[in-house]
């Protein structure tokens, strides 16, 4: 009897062994991954120098979606002005010719 409980207290106490290692494994792999997504001090120096080089410039680090969109539609547009120009430019010089 008493061979069998000492069997049983040594599994026990295994089985423990395993889940505290396997807590600490765990909790230890989460720490590297915090770590791992967090930036690195060179990464933060150069934005906290660029946010003060724009600020003492005044230029404003945020993008405007809505400003964004309309500089491309602008864009759109020019080159489209630009290709209409230059396809009504050879009509002209057909008709001269």
């Amino acid at each position: 009897m008493k061979g069998i409980e000492d069997k049983l207290s040594h599994q026990f106490q295994a089985r423990k062994q395993v889940q505290q290692k396997d807590q600490y494994q765990e909790g230890y792999k989460q720490e590297v991954l915090e770590v791992m997504q967090q930036p690195s001090e060179e990464t933060q120096y150069k934005q906290l120098f660029k946010q003060s080089l724009l600020a003492q410039l005044g230029i404003s680090d945020e993008k405007d979606s809505s400003k964004e969109a309309k500089k491309e539609a602008e864009a759109r547009n020019t080159s489209r002005e630009r290709a209409a120009c230059g396809q009504n430019e050879g009509i002209r010089t057909k008709a001269f010719l």
